[in-house]
């Protein structure tokens, strides 16, 4: 299997015009670039089992812009990606508004250090990866955050009461 940089460009563009998010030439080469690490990653770490392209550009990149939308997102200056696995949502979410800084929690350590590869191989700015649990990091950046984000850590409950101590007060 092979990973088809054109297809998943083709599909992110169309999808992300389907959703009205504007996309710069810039961006979509960072996405595809990611992705292509990610992909070639996956073959040692197992780090997602979604390696279409398609797949990828939907239920990765597009699914990780879609919190974009929200006020509150769009008006932070921070975020934390908990159990941010393979970088989803918070690589590409970085990646897209450069200027807001990110915390990519996760506590499995192999994550973590292809998380620290991704951030020095495309020499990303104001972000950092984390090895440890939300419970954890609440204990010395309680209310430090103005967005967490998190996909497939568990109940919408158990997500609150794992990312509510992080959020400051309106995020």
């Amino acid at each position: 299997m092979s990973f088809s940089e054109e297809r998943f460009c083709e599909d992110l563009k169309l999808g992300a015009e389907a959703m009205g998010i504007p996309l710069s030439p810039e961006t979509v080469e960072a996405f595809s670039a990611f992705a292509l690490y990610v992909y070639g990653a996956n073959q040692r770490l197992n780090l997602t089992r979604i390696l279409d392209e398609r797949e990828m550009a939907v239920k990765h990149f597009l699914d990780s812009l879609a919190v974009s939308f929200i006020p509150q997102f769009e008006s932070t200056d921070s975020f934390v990606d908990v159990g941010s696995g393979a970088g989803f949502p918070g690589i590409p979410l970085k990646l897209y508004a450069p200027d807001k800084e990110a915390v990519l929690l996760d506590s499995v350590g192999k994550k973590v250090a292809f998380l620290q590869r991704v951030i020095q191989h495309f020499q990303l700015k104001g972000i950092q990866a984390v090895h440890g649990r939300a419970e954890e990091l609440a204990l010395t950046h309680r209310e430090d955050y103005g967005a967490v984000l998190c996909r497939g850590v568990g109940s919408v409950g158990e997500v609150c009461e794992l990312g509510l101590p992080l959020l400051r007060v309106g995020g």
